[in-house]
């Protein structure tokens, strides 16, 4: 709530969106993914209104994570106090890197690890 109450000069600074953006491999197919997380559109901004926006939005925190194409294969750091509201899937095949570290994440709190 406190993130969706905010200004729209400090939801600008604080939020980024995150997206999935599919490259050819060398076999000529386009199913994995880069993450590339950029600055939102003032749009993008003014629809942030709720936690649920969030989340519809792809929108993840700036904190940690720079405007750039994380690419695949990548070792990439997910810091535990940047959230991450996305839950960005692949329509076409894998979310990319810092959707999959971020899932494997999640799987690891809800079920353990041994």
């Amino acid at each position: 709530r406190a993130v969706a109450k905010l200004d729209y000069n400090a939801k600008n600074d604080l939020l980024r969106k995150i997206e999935n953006k599919y490259k050819q491999d060398p076999d000529g197919n386009s199913v994995y993914a880069t993450n590339v997380v950029r600055r939102l559109t003032m749009d993008e901004v003014n629809k942030l209104n709720s936690f649920d926006s969030l989340i519809e939005n792809d929108i993840i925190t700036s904190r940690g994570y720079k405007d750039q194409e994380y690419k695949r294969n990548g070792y990439y750091t997910i810091d535990l106090f940047s959230p991450i509201y996305s839950a960005l899937s692949g329509e076409k095949g894998t979310p990319g890197d810092l959707m999959g570290r971020r899932i494997a994440f999640e799987l690891l709190a809800a079920k353990g690890y041994k």
